[in-house]
């Protein structure tokens, strides 16, 4: 009978720790954390039953499959990480992210720091608002996106189409198209 007892004094100590709610703060660092360690589970467990990003005029609802589909787009790029600063607003976060990527390097503006303002519903993150990039050289990154597909399209069209495809496959063809273009512009 004591066993039993101390049994169920542990499991209801145990359910009660697993069912502890992340603050906002530990969500967000929680959710970086998880695209930086290539980790979509622990992505997944702070986010809410969708999520909407949004930045600028582009606003795009995601439920978790098609999230997934962003995350996988992304990974391709060896994208890291970093919280550069964490500020709670009330029910938001506003947060400065430094990231590195092979698609920034390409595009010159590595590392990127952007702020995100980050919305939740019951503790969960269901929306991230880009506020912007003090960091970034815009019209650079334009005249280099604009350089490699038009190259694309011309030597290289199987792959054309990359920059418009969020997907695994999409992110695959653009990192092709980079490699082909920086062995050389007039090399097939």
């Amino acid at each position: 009978m004591k066993n039993w007892v101390v049994f169920i004094f542990t499991l209801v100590i145990v359910s009660a720790c697993s069912n502890e709610r992340l603050s906002r703060s530990e969500a967000v660092t929680k959710y970086y954390n998880g695209f930086d360690t290539g980790n979509f589970n622990e992505i997944k467990s702070v986010l809410g039953d969708s999520i909407t990003l949004s930045s600028g005029d582009y606003v795009m609802p995601y439920g978790h499959s098609d999230f997934y589909e962003f995350f996988k787009w992304d990974s391709v790029f060896d994208t890291s990480f970093k919280i550069i600063d964490l500020i709670e607003k009330g029910n938001q976060i506003e947060v400065k992210i430094k990231s590195e990527s092979d698609r920034y390097r390409y595009l010159e503006n590595n590392p990127l720091e952007t702020k995100f303002l980050i919305s939740f519903d019951e503790g969960r993150i269901t929306s991230i608002k880009d506020l912007g990039s003090e960091t970034a050289d815009w019209v650079l990154w334009r005249t280099k996106v604009d350089t490699l597909v038009n190259w694309t399209k011309v030597h290289h069209p199987e792959l054309d189409g990359f920059i418009f495809d969020i997907s695994m496959k999409g992110a695959q063809n653009y990192r092709e198209a980079i490699r082909h273009f920086e062995r050389g512009p007039n090399v097939k």
